[in-house]
């Protein structure tokens, strides 16, 4: 079965336009990359699109304002190709991706907790990338990013950042 992308007006997204935003964003955001998913299989070209770009706001204004201006950049360097950004909570945005995915109406590209690749890959609500991003040297990104990325030997994401989870204690207290 494939996947079928539709826009917000359930119209196929372009090739041309999801191979556009798929190279953007891996141009746009290879420095940190952006964790994102983008649905792609069995579309058809168009002469203009409009993609949508979701993400989860951040306690960061700095990377909040670079995804925020994401769009914008990514249009000048491909005419007839639009871009809306949205950004939504936390606490609301993966119920939202949730949703949109029941009721087919996903975003053409959308970030992603790397824990949760594999429940996506599981429910078929990503594609591969490795088509995409074949002549992308994936050394440019540290190993544990590339790790958390790549899913049964498929790359399924790109990195936006990295974070771990500290345990910190006062010694004092024991």
């Amino acid at each position: 079965m494939r996947a079928q992308n539709t826009g917000r007006a359930g119209k196929p997204i372009g090739r041309r336009a999801f191979l556009a935003g798929a190279a953007g964003s891996a141009a746009a955001l290879a420095s940190g990359a952006l964790r994102a998913v983008i649905r792609t299989e069995g579309v058809r070209a168009a002469p203009s699109t409009t993609l949508q770009f979701w993400y989860t706001r951040y306690a960061v204004p700095l990377l909040n304002d670079t995804l925020d201006g994401f769009g914008k950049a990514f249009e000048q360097s491909h005419p007839g190709v639009k871009v809306q950004v949205q950004a939504f909570p936390y606490g609301e945005y993966f119920q939202k991706i949730n949703t949109a995915y029941a009721g087919n109406q996903t975003p053409d590209v959308f970030f992603v907790d790397f824990p949760l690749i594999a429940n996506y890959v599981y429910r078929k609500m990503i594609v591969a990338l490795d088509p995409l991003v074949a002549k992308t040297d994936l050394d440019d990104y540290y190993p544990a990013p590339r790790g958390d990325m790549t899913y049964q030997d498929k790359i399924w994401a790109l990195p936006l950042h990295q974070s771990g989870e500290e345990l910190l204690y006062n010694v004092d207290a024991l």
